[in-house]
């Protein structure tokens, strides 16, 4: 996957997560918890279930909110603050990648444009498709 053979990709535990040398990369998505899909929100998911359960009594009514900012996003920031790891977040959309941030994954979502990803019509029609896919599963 990638020409330099000291790149190596595995897969790890929580004990894992301190390392100057830990770099993830990841585009962001929307995500109906915590309205992006983040490194900080993806490692909260994977490492972080009390915390989780948290971000669950954080969370507005019984609906997804993908598309919008949310106190949510603040316990996967949170969640992360503590460890020695970088990140690259991508925003991108149809036509191609829109804005890419590099730092701390507790920060990173903070320096993207989000707007730009956000306000196109696509944003708009992902969260009525999440809305109207929610309420045909009732």
């Amino acid at each position: 996957m990638f020409s330099d053979p000291s790149i190596s990709i595995s897969e790890f535990n929580n004990s894992q997560l301190t390392g100057t040398n830990l770099m993830f990369v990841g585009e962001m998505e929307f995500d109906g918890l915590f309205g992006y899909s983040t490194v900080s929100t993806k490692l909260l998911r994977r490492f972080g279930k009390e915390q989780m359960l948290h971000a669950y009594e954080k969370k507005i009514g019984n609906l997804p909110h993908p598309g919008e900012d949310l106190s949510t996003i603040e316990v996967a920031k949170k969640f992360t603050d503590g460890f020695e790891i970088s990140s690259l977040e991508v925003v991108a959309n149809s036509s191609g990648i829109v804005d890419v941030s590099a730092g701390h994954p507790s920060s990173t979502m903070d320096t993207l444009k989000i707007s730009v990803f956000c306000n196109d019509k696509r944003c708009r029609k992902t969260q009525d498709t999440v809305y109207q896919h929610w309420q045909g599963s009732k």
